[in-house]
């Protein structure tokens, strides 16, 4: 499989995944309560993609409102010792609003685990499972958030 299609299969398991744009977007104690209305069928999916989910490390906009947002991009490719397999890495940063959400109920945290549960040891694309590497705290992120990067690996076709 081709690394672009690597990469959307990430992305396309996670940008339709309601409980992940729950905690993304509701600044409430409760994101997962049934009473907030559906985001992946509501006439908003795509505006609240495009400003919660990033295909690259951006934090452009997070200083105009508080939010949540999941930056997802590759990182390291690495050969192994059979030529026609190599340890792809794909990197996810949480950025959370220190008032609006961490301070509430540690959402950030909340997500990293529930990426974690989603994604390790699970097939999503390429050769074998994915494999949760490691959790940092990004340091430079921007004035009034908390950043975490999640690390995971996967075997993927040369």
């Amino acid at each position: 499989m081709r690394i672009r299609d690597n990469f959307l299969k990430f992305y396309n398991t996670l940008t339709t995944d309601e409980t992940l744009l729950r905690y993304l977007y509701y600044a409430k104690d409760d994101p997962l309560n049934k009473s907030y209305p559906n985001l992946v069928k509501s006439d908003n999916y795509y505006s609240i993609l495009k400003e919660r989910f990033k295909k690259t490390r951006t934090t452009n906009g997070l200083d105009a409102n508080a939010m949540c947002r999941l930056c997802m991009y590759f990182g390291a490719r690495n050969t192994t010792s059979n030529g026609k397999i190599a340890n792809q890495t794909i990197i996810f940063d949480i950025y959370c609003h220190e008032e609006e959400y961490e301070d509430i109920d540690l959402r950030s945290l909340m997500i990293t685990d529930y990426i974690t549960e989603s994604l390790h040891d699970k097939n999503i694309t390429g050769i074998g499972t994915v494999v949760n590497g490691n959790l940092g705290i990004i340091t430079d992120s921007p004035e009034g958030y908390v950043g975490y990067r999640l690390v995971f690996t996967f075997g993927s076709g040369r």
